[in-house]
């Protein structure tokens, strides 16, 4: 069941995709589109791949002069510009559904008070790749999926459900309940992430660039985990710490499929 995304100030009412494997994957992924648009200077033979995707949706790409590519997404548009209906966000119960129709074991993500777009693009860029089931946002404390994030995620955004919970520890102790194990990411642990078995049933948690997770998070955690650090640099940027613990899931499952 899918409903409306909540309204606070980060949320639009439609999402301007921009660049042209973004838009790609926005005319793959079926949602609405209400207008595209091209660079009319740019050889037409550069959006060959969004004409086949437009043309087999039956959607009518429109020439505009780039300055109105640039109203519209800023400089980095690449020429091309999708007019989207937003994301409508899952319930939790979506995101149970998904990973109990899914093979393998589940593996979803949840941002704790993740606001810079660019980090949260990045992370559901890496989450979909990495096979993740979902991504869970603490509404009040999170940034939302807007124009600017799903531009980060080149289009991973338009892929990968997402869930906007307005109480992230609950939804977090939902998931427990159903046999999902919470692994929080924070700099200072004691345990490090290679000391867990991530190959159970998974959501892992990442902090904000400021306070990262809260200790209430951590403390409703089954594993506080870190990343080794050698250099001076205090911790690593939430993009990459978690990341870095995706793929040491993707790392343990793919050893275990690999053993005979």
């Amino acid at each position: 069941m899918r409903r409306e995304p909540p309204s606070p100030h980060d949320d639009e009412r439609e999402l301007h995709v921009a660049g042209r494997r973004a838009v790609l994957e926005a005319l793959r992924s079926g949602r609405t589109i209400n207008k595209l648009y091209i660079d009319q200077v740019t050889p037409a033979a550069a959006f060959a791949a969004i004409f086949d995707a437009a043309n087999q949706r039956g959607l009518h790409v429109e020439a505009v002069p780039r300055q109105r590519l640039q109203m519209l997404a800023g400089e980095h548009h690449q020429g091309v510009v999708a007019i989207c209906a937003p994301i409508a966000y899952v319930d939790i119960d979506d995101l149970l559904a998904r990973v109990q129709g899914a093979q393998g074991s589940a593996l979803l993500l949840a941002l704790d008070g993740v606001q810079d777009p660019q980090n949260i693009g990045s992370l559901i860029r890496t989450a979909e790749v990495a096979g993740a089931q979902g991504i869970l946002l603490a509404e009040h404390r999170s940034g939302a999926v807007t124009s600017a994030v799903v531009r980060a995620a080149a289009g991973a955004a338009l892929h990968l459900p997402v869930a906007r919970v307005k109480n992230l520890h609950q939804a977090i102790d939902r998931l427990q309940r159903e046999g999902i194990q919470a692994v929080v990411a924070h700099p200072v642990a004691e345990r490090m992430v290679y000391d867990v078995d991530l190959k159970v049933p998974t959501v892992i948690v990442v902090g904000g660039e400021g306070k990262g997770v809260g200790e209430l998070m951590r403390k409703k955690a089954d594993a506080v985990v870190r990343l080794p650090q050698v250099g001076q640099v205090g911790s690593l940027n939430a993009a990459v710490a978690g990341a870095l613990m995706l793929y040491e899931a993707v790392r343990q499952r793919l050893s275990a499929e690999a053993r005979p």
